[in-house]
């Protein structure tokens, strides 16, 4: 890995930008996001951060290249190169699972968390503290930063290390995407419950809502059922994709509307067919439908 910035000049240099330009950003931090909530799956809302065009593009170079460069643990899946799908197939010969939640984890990762944490990775006192004025709001780590989900991963470190040691001693495996923690095991594991939670407090985290789930049941995690070895989208998330396209066939009068909905389909179609071929199908089918009656309904006018 590159050496990483000392202080504020080399994270300026790093970023082709002038150390004027960083104190501009961090000090009229509030001018440059919009905060609105977003409901969560599991009832209320979540505060996120949107930074504005400017910001946004300092903060995707700070990703690029003074944060992507870093090694992850290798327990974090939303790491560049993997992802929750990888997750899931590190599952499918586990006869136990065991996932739970990190309750509110970007707001109770603290800029002090930040801090400390670069400067263990290898950033300088100065470095560090305008990394941390760039990438933090009002007191904790943004939802809605692009840099806020590495920046999350490296904090939760000594966490995971500690996992680490557990999983080495019960011969188990560990995950983490995002907020949600995933265990397999070979046999019933809930027990250990208490254990993990102490592991998390310690560092400052809490964990809720575990859920076990043995063989006998059809498990689903974060969307996707794993049972007896194969994996399924699950149909509530299918259901989702069925709305919006039965919306998109009343968009078929705006044109823009119409093309935005088809790019997220799309998007939505592509995941399910990583996942499982056969389920992508019928949509697949579907979208050609609906893309021909936009292509004849333009050729037309």
């Amino acid at each position: 890995m590159h050496c990483l910035p000392q202080s504020e000049q080399e994270i300026a240099q790093f970023l082709g930008v002038s150390p004027e330009r960083l104190r501009f950003f961090y000090a009229h931090m509030s001018g440059h996001v919009r905060r609105w909530p977003k409901s969560k799956k599991s009832g209320g809302t979540r505060t996120i951060v949107e930074p504005d065009a400017e910001l946004l593009d300092l903060l995707r170079q700070i990703s690029r290249k003074l944060l992507t460069p870093i090694p992850l643990h290798p327990y974090i899946y939303h790491r560049t190169g993997s992802s929750y799908l990888n997750l899931i197939n590190m599952l499918r010969r586990s006869s136990f699972i065991l996932t739970a939640d990190i309750n509110n984890f970007y707001p109770n990762i603290t800029p002090h968390k930040v801090f400390t944490s670069l400067q263990r990775k290898g950033y300088g006192l100065q470095a560090a503290k305008v990394f941390t004025k760039l990438t933090t709001f009002k007191y904790q780590l943004p939802q809605g930063f692009p840099t806020s989900p590495i920046l999350a991963a490296i904090v939760i470190e000594p966490t995971l290390i500690r996992l680490d040691g557990m999983a080495r001693a019960y011969d188990v495996l560990v995950g983490i995407y995002a907020d949600d923690l995933v265990i397999g095991a070979k046999f019933d594991f809930a027990g250990h419950m208490p254990l993990i939670k102490k592991i998390f407090k310690d560092s400052g985290f809490e964990i809720a809502k575990f859920r076990a789930m043995g063989n006998e049941v059809k498990r689903e995690i974060m969307g996707i059922e794993l049972h007896h070895g194969k994996l399924r989208v699950s149909k509530s998330y299918l259901d989702g994709i069925q709305r919006l396209s039965d919306e998109l066939g009343q968009a078929l009068t705006n044109q823009d509307l119409f093309e935005e909905r088809a790019r997220v389909i799309q998007g939505r179609i592509s995941f399910i067919e990583s996942v499982n071929p056969h389920q992508a199908h019928p949509f697949i089918k579907d979208i050609n439908k609906k893309l021909k009656a936009n292509w004849v309904g333009k050729r037309k006018t």
